[in-house]
């Protein structure tokens, strides 16, 4: 009983402390440890190649961190050293990346570049993952020259603060429409040395209860490319630092787990999903589409009152009584306070009720080379459309027949081993099959 409540307070503890973080943000900034970055040690790959993994002992108590080079834009990218310490600040993180062969790039070309990290944590002296409750990481002397500007991005991020005015441009990183991180532009002005007062070039971003993060070192520049002292030097500090006139930027709600399950007793579709963090989170407008392609607003969902960093759960029924279609999509709008948005992924619903109205069957199953399509009597002869979709909603293949007649085949030789769905339509009646394909 002593080690059970030991645990629960301990969670308490941490619940508090992270709230303190999102709800008063600039006070909490002096609660949140800092790491340190320092002696690194090649634990596993070749120095400076992809899939080489660094150890960095005691980055806080009881935690080493592992960097792993993920990938590089291109064979040119080079790392020249891991963590330089003649300059700048030993606790921080200080890759050395030089861009080569710069000089055959022709004018007028412009080339961007990057090295990318895998930072995750562990137990010290282990590979045992662990989660660090909140670190900052702060990009030190973001800047260029008259030919060529550095850039850092920042993956899973929860918010940034910036210098006001500031010298950097601030973009999105997009996978589609979702938001995965931020990419900080450095200008492309020199600033000497590295320097913790040039908080115009500086952004400092500050992560939640993680245990893995990536990060992208990089440049932008119009060819030919020279870059002397054989690379551009990146610092990233993690710790916070003092701005004369911050800006706090953050990122809309963060979804752990969107799901939408048909309950044929009721015609209800229940959609249930969760989220890990809220930081100025307004709502969440469920859509709704037949095609997967144009998606109507079907609710709007408020979140729970005040920010949170943890766990929360919502849910939503819609009446699927009267739809028509044998697919149905679904995904989430998920609004910030400021009219920021990004999607969820895609959930996709087979209606069983459609399949009693007409008989289309669709075979062999499971296939190999081919399925071909039988449709019933009435259906022949006229406009007939078939789809066929992953189980990720995605549209693999489609055709269109105006003069269909009783079978129609598809070749899917060139489609990954799965499950798949085929939707069939005459405009009015809808139906909808699985088959698997094999080899």
């Amino acid at each position: 009983m002593k080690q059970f409540y030991s645990i629960k307070k301990t969670s308490q503890i941490l619940s508090v402390f992270i709230l303190a973080i999102i709800c008063n943000f600039s006070f909490a900034q002096s609660l949140i440890p800092h790491l340190s970055f320092r002696n690194p040690s090649l634990v596993s790959g070749t120095a400076g190649a992809d899939n080489a993994v660094y150890r960095f002992p005691n980055v806080t108590t009881g935690v080493d961190a592992l960097l792993k080079i993920n990938g590089r834009s291109s064979t040119n990218v080079v790392l020249s050293d891991i963590d330089i310490n003649n300059t700048g600040y030993d606790s921080a993180f200080q890759p050395l990346v030089n861009y080569t062969n710069g000089s055959n790039i022709k004018n007028n070309v412009v080339t961007d570049w990057y090295l990318e990290f895998q930072i995750s944590f562990v137990t010290a002296s282990t590979n045992l993952p662990t989660i660090v409750a909140a670190f900052n990481a702060t990009v030190l002397d973001d800047d260029g020259n008259s030919s060529l500007h550095e850039y850092v991005s920042f993956y899973g991020l929860n918010t940034y603060i910036l210098e006001s005015p500031t010298a950097l441009t601030v973009s999105n990183i997009l996978s589609g429409s979702n938001i995965l991180g931020k990419r900080f532009d450095g200008a492309t002005t020199e600033y000497s040395g590295i320097d913790v007062t040039a908080t115009q070039v500086m952004a400092t971003t500050t992560y939640l209860l993680t245990n893995t993060f990536t990060v992208r070192t990089g440049g932008q520049a119009t060819g030919p490319i020279n870059i002397s002292n054989n690379g551009r030097q990146y610092s990233l500090w993690f710790k916070s630092f003092n701005y004369s006139a911050p800006v706090t930027g953050t990122l809309p709600i963060t979804l752990t787990s969107f799901t939408a399950q048909l309950n044929n007793s009721t015609d209800k579709v229940n959609l249930n999903w969760t989220t890990s963090t809220e930081i100025n989170a307004s709502h969440f407008v469920v859509q709704r589409s037949a095609d997967g392609t144009n998606y109507d607003d079907e609710a709007v969902v408020f979140t729970q009152e005040g920010n949170s960093s943890l766990q929360r759960a919502y849910n939503y029924s819609d009446n699927v009584n009267l739809q028509n279609a044998g697919l149905i999509y679904y995904r989430l709008k998920m609004v910030d306070m400021d009219g920021t948005f990004k999607y969820s992924n895609i959930d996709l619903i087979r209606l069983e009720q459609s399949q009693d109205l007409v008989k289309v069957i669709a075979y062999p199953n499971p296939a190999t080379a081919e399925i071909r399509v039988t449709i019933p009597d009435s259906w022949q002869n006229k406009m007939v459309s078939y789809s066929i979709y992953n189980l990720n909603g995605s549209l693999v293949k489609a055709k269109t027949n105006n003069n269909a007649q009783q079978t129609e085949t598809f070749g899917i030789a060139d489609l990954s081993k799965g499950v798949y769905i085929i939707n069939t339509t005459n405009g009015s009646d809808n139906t909808t099959q699985k088959f698997i394909k094999i080899n």
